[in-house]
Parts: structure tokens; sequence; C-alpha cells
């Protein structure tokens, strides 16, 4: 295919403005068109969807005042909550101090029991003392008197 002559390039440029004036005829059709649908359709509905939109807007500005409310309700019962539970607190640290000095006590005590026991009875020692297979009864000089 070689050059095109004057004529067709001529021909060309009036064939292609043609198309472009087509063309934008059908595109001011297409927009008239969507102009007339959107009036007739989309419009009667828009107040519907602002006033939607505004009522969901409203609804989430009550949820988000009553957070707060809620929020400010939820700070002054922890204040209240760990206000109060300052002496409570206290007094069960100072009731567990006094049980674990009692189970001290106690402890000392049942170790001076066995320590007692294992000299008033040293025959008993060990297995001896739940089984008489092996315990040897004491010698005159092993027991107290007792």
């Amino acid at each position: 295919m070689g050059k095109l002559t004057e004529a067709e390039k001529a021909a060309n440029k009036d064939a292609l403005k043609a198309k472009r004036q087509a063309h934008t005829a059908r595109r001011k059709l297409l927009e008239a068109r969507e102009a007339e649908l959107t009036a007739e359709k989309v419009t009667p509905l828009q107040q519907e969807a602002d006033q939607a939109r505004a009522a969901t807007e409203a609804a989430w500005m009550a949820v988000q005042e009553y957070d707060r409310a809620c929020a400010a309700e939820v700070a002054a019962l922890q204040k209240k909550h760990e206000e109060g539970r300052v002496p409570l607190t206290e007094k069960s640290s100072a009731l567990r101090l006094a049980e674990s000095e009692a189970w001290g006590r106690r402890n000392q005590a049942q170790d001076a029991v066995r320590k007692q026991i294992e000299v008033e009875f040293p025959d008993l020692k060990g297995h001896a003392r739940y089984s008489a297979a092996g315990w040897t009864p004491p010698t005159q000089g092993d027991t107290d008197g007792s």
C-alpha cells in the first residue's frame, strides 16, 4: 500500500469529521435521555434517601451521646469501686497476715509435739510406729517412766 493521494486524505478527513460529529450528537442524546430518566426516576427518591441519611446520622449521634454518658457513669462507678475496695483490701491483707502468723504458730506447736513424742517414744520411730514387726520394745532406760 502506498501513500494516500490528496483527495483520499481529504475524504478521510471529512469522514473522520462526520464520524466525530455523529458521535457527539449521539453522546448528547445519551446525556439528554440520562438527565430525563434521572429526573423521572432518581430525583423523586433523592429526598427520601436524604431523609434516611439524616435519620441514620441522628441515630448514630444518639448512640455516640449514649456512649459518652455511659462512659462517664462507668468511670464514676470504677472510681467508686476502687475507693470502696481499698478498706476491704486493707482489712483482707491484715487478716491474711494474722492467718499466716496463726498458721506459723500452729506449725511450730505441731513440730514441738512431734519432737516431744520422738523423745518420749524413741522405740516407735519410723515403720515401728505402725507395725509390730519392726518394733523393738524399749529397755528400762529408754522410757522416762510414763
